[in-house]
């Protein structure tokens, strides 16, 4: 947990350094992008790493300006008018979406097939639920 703690933290520290060499944030923002492309991360890792980002940049102003802040997925990063439904608690967010991907995945571990047989179950009605809902509006 250190070791995790004391990496986020560098690359927090490098973020910062970086942000401040550019007089203007698109030009920052631009080279970020560029550095993202070359290395090509899995698509939902950067997912993932924009929603806790964010999140925290979020927090920390909130903390620094006292400010309310809208909720955001603590996954995805998501906020909760661009999704249905956000599970929010003192500590945490979690989109519908999140949750959803979070069941897929345990789901599918090895040994718990019954869970894969609900999961199973849960899309054919959760797809069939947006089917008449679609039909209804």
């Amino acid at each position: 947990m250190a070791s995790t703690t004391a990496r986020s933290q560098n690359a927090i520290d490098w973020l910062v350094k970086e942000s401040q060499e550019y007089e203007n944030p698109e030009d920052f923002v631009t080279s970020l992008a560029a550095q993202i492309k070359d290395s090509s991360p899995p698509l939902h890792n950067l997912k993932y790493a924009i929603g806790a980002l964010r999140t925290a940049c979020e927090v920390h102003l909130k903390n620094q300006t006292g400010e309310s802040i809208s909720n955001r997925c603590d996954f995805c990063g998501k906020s909760s008018d661009d999704v249905h439904t956000m599970i929010v608690s003192n500590k945490s967010a979690l989109c519908d979406e999140c949750a959803v991907a979070a069941l897929h995945t345990i789901s599918h571990t090895k040994g718990q097939w019954y869970l894969r047989l609900a999961f199973f179950a849960f899309r054919v009605i959760a797809s069939l639920g947006r089917l008449f809902h679609r039909e209804s509006t």
